[in-house]
């Protein structure tokens, strides 16, 4: 698990570099194993912690802006990773002032995509959520392993989330 971004937003960058902090962590892997099992797929926790722990990607954190006419359809959408680029997190910057340990949820959140899409060796989904509400979606792998990773920073930072 690995991010990087070059873009302006302060919070961004320092939520990238913990994620890439936390990639090294074990405790991270070991939370992430004895969450499961996630809604929404047959793949168990392990499983899922070990394709991420073992990815060579780096998903590319880009600050982006939905053109008008797809403004309406990602209006609530904080990012998103496309399977025709799945090393590409877009940010919506409209979610700059989204507190350091949104966006590493977010972030590590995004990276479950990038390894579904990219790393377990095709392109189809074992491990999402439905739609893009997190209500009915809590307890898919993208969202409570954001979630995991959340409790991290906020557990190594309290009062500074």
């Amino acid at each position: 698990m690995k991010f990087q971004y070059n873009g302006s937003d302060a919070g961004l960058k320092k939520a990238a570099a913990f994620c890439n902090q936390l990639a090294g962590n074990p405790d991270f892997w070991s939370a992430i194993e004895q969450d499961g099992p996630f809604d929404h797929t047959d793949v168990s926790s392990a499983e899922i912690a070990n394709n991420m722990r073992s990815s060579t990607l780096t998903a590319d954190v880009r600050d982006w802006r939905p053109r008008f006419w797809k403004w309406l359809k990602y209006f609530k959408t904080t990012a998103l990773v496309n399977p025709a680029q799945p090393t590409v997190i877009k940010y919506n910057t409209r979610f700059r002032r989204n507190s350091t340990a949104q966006k590493v949820n977010t972030l590590v959140h995004e990276y479950v995509h990038v390894v579904d899409f990219a790393a377990d060796g095709h392109a189809h989904v074992d491990y999402t959520h439905h739609g893009q509400s997190s209500v009915g979606n809590e307890r898919s792998a993208p969202y409570a392993i954001g979630t995991i990773a959340q409790k991290f920073y906020t557990d190594q930072h309290p009062g500074n989330s």
